[in-house]
C-alpha cells in the first residue's frame, strides 16, 4: 500500500518492491520501520545493497537525487 502511494507521489520509475507478509522485515531482524534499502540489480552480478537508513527520509528529492547516479552506474556505493 505505501510503496505504490511512494512511488506515484514521486513518480518513480526504478522498482519498489512491497513486503505486505513481512517476509524481509523477520528475515533482517525485525527492524524498526521505516527502513529503507537501495539495492544494485544487475544481470552481470548478484544483487547488493548500496544504501541502507533506518527512520524516514526527509527530504525526498535529495533522496532521489543521491540515489539517481547508481540506477545508471550499479558498481558504485552510496556513501553516507
Amino acid at each position: 500500500f505505501e510503496v505504490e502511494i511512494f512511488r506515484n507521489k514521486f513518480g518513480v520509475k526504478f522498482p519498489l518492491i512491497p513486503d505486505p507478509d513481512y517476509k524481509l522485515h523477520k528475515a533482517l531482524g525485525e527492524v524498526r520501520t521505516p527502513y529503507f534499502f537501495v539495492l544494485s540489480l544487475s544481470p552481470q552480478s548478484q544483487p547488493r545493497v548500496i544504501y541502507s537508513k533506518l527512520g524516514g527520509i526527509g527530504n525526498i528529492q535529495s533522496f532521489l537525487k543521491m540515489i539517481k547516479p547508481f540506477a545508471e552506474h550499479p558498481t558504485r556505493r552510496v556513501e553516507k
